[in-house]
């Protein structure tokens, strides 16, 4: 018996379950200088076929990195960014209260860079020297 191309699918998306090989490692957790809100650094490993993803994720103080939003995501791009143990090089900032000031690898392939959450605005600057910091 043939199945349908939809239900091996439909299968895989539930019963492999994508989500179940996937393992957070936080590597920094930055107070915003107002108390108010939290700034994660993490690393998401998905297994040996994906590069690690680094990520951003702004909350409120008090919740954790599964209710916080993501306001960052990278990758190596396959090895082309510096990289700073498993995820790309990285460095975070709070600037002020509300400002957060990032600067990642110059190579590093990026999905999401959004410019605002949580009521904090955040600044970016792609380059490979560790003592650089974005200009807010």
């Amino acid at each position: 018996m043939r199945l349908p191309l939809l239900t091996i699918v439909a299968f895989c998306l539930t019963g492999c379950g994508a989500s179940d090989l996937c393992s957070n490692t936080l590597v920094e957790k930055l107070l915003d200088p107002s108390g108010t809100r939290v700034a994660y650094h993490y690393i998401r490993d998905c297994g040996a076929t994906t590069d690690y993803a680094t990520s951003i994720a702004i909350g409120a103080l008090g919740e954790d990195t599964a209710q916080a939003d993501v306001v960052f995501t990278a990758d190596s791009g396959h090895g082309a960014a510096k990289a700073d143990g498993e995820g790309i090089w990285l460095r975070m900032t709070w600037a002020r209260p509300g400002m957060l000031l990032v600067s990642h690898a110059e190579k590093a392939r990026i999905f999401r860079q959004e410019g605002q959450a949580r009521g904090a605005r955040i600044s970016y600057r792609a380059s490979d020297d560790p003592v650089a910091r974005p200009v807010p």
